[in-house]
């Protein structure tokens, strides 16, 4: 919201001067400062690179940014008159998986978050059907922060990638795409686990 507000303030006093440039600019600034407090938790001590990004409507963020086994996918899209239809099916060209699982999450609190684990084998491509949300991906050197808010494009997470979702706006629906079924030892739940596994 405090992304949203100060966009619309500041394209108001610029007028038609206001740049695609500094729309970009102003946004990557105030993505940066937004939540101080959770910068300063043990998870970015241990994290080497790091990249906030912008809005992926607004900026097209190549896959080679992401880390490993992480990338967009882009669903088929159908438009006319009614609207627009998506379709994710297994066996398409555009899913490098098949799904078993389906699930989705919505009615988070705007201060709460999902995800915060890694999974060991299953791989997950998660898609904001509805508002938005930022997600946080690293595999243990690779560091990134996405703004999901485009219904058509789907972000895969791949096994042993940790996942933090946050900053849900009050409408949004995550629907989640799980290659396999729900399986408890599969998590792994505690980021300092998580640090050495990886590096094992």
């Amino acid at each position: 919201m405090y992304i949203y507000t100060c966009y619309r303030i500041c394209k108001k006093w610029h007028g038609v001067l206001f740049t695609k440039r500094l729309t970009l600019s102003l946004q990557y600034v105030v993505t940066c400062r937004i939540n101080p407090a959770y910068r300063r938790q043990k998870i970015h001590k241990q994290i080497k690179h790091s990249q906030t990004m912008a809005p992926n409507s607004k900026i097209d963020i190549p896959s080679t940014d992401f880390p490993k086994h992480c990338q967009w996918i882009d669903f088929p899209q159908f438009k006319d008159l009614r609207g627009t239809l998506c379709v994710a099916q297994n066996g398409h060209e555009q899913l490098p998986m098949e799904f078993e699982r389906v699930f989705w999450i919505s009615g988070v609190p705007q201060d709460g978050s999902r995800g915060e684990h890694a999974h060991r084998t299953c791989s997950e491509i998660i898609v904001p059907i509805c508002g938005s949300f930022e997600v946080e991906l690293t595999d243990g050197s690779q560091h990134i922060v996405v703004t999901m808010d485009n219904p058509s494009r789907g972000l895969l997470i791949g096994p042993m990638v940790w996942c933090r979702l946050y900053h849900f706006t009050e409408d949004s629906v995550c629907l989640c795409l799980a290659s396999g079924g729900y399986d408890a030892e599969g998590y792994i739940n505690d980021f300092e686990d998580f640090i050495k596994e990886v590096k094992d």
